[in-house]
């Protein structure tokens, strides 16, 4: 899994100039190795997140060239992810 997610980043990356950042990179790719099959529960949270920024920006006349970081969307859909494991966690354990 991890290979895949950091192939499928790189080479976006090695074509077009200043679409993902090589921290992002790593970030996204250290996460699918320790998250295995659990990495696409990060997809909802943050398409949400993007997608909001991009109507964010459109609203504010910023356009499609309105760049953002990436990691603090990958860390708000790590903490819903998270917090969500807990939950579950707990309402497994508590009948």
């Amino acid at each position: 899994m991890a290979v895949t997610v950091f192939l499928l980043l790189l080479i976006p990356s090695l074509i077009a100039e200043g679409s993902v950042g090589g921290g992002d990179i790593k970030l996204l790719t250290a996460l699918a190795f320790f998250m295995g099959k659990d990495f696409s529960m990060l997809a909802f949270p943050m398409f949400i997140l993007l997608v909001s920024t991009l109507i964010y920006g459109l609203i504010k006349g910023k356009g499609l060239k309105y760049s953002v970081p990436l990691v603090p969307y990958v860390f708000v859909s790590y903490l819903f992810y998270f917090s969500m494991e807990v939950f579950l966690w707990n309402l497994h354990f508590s009948y």
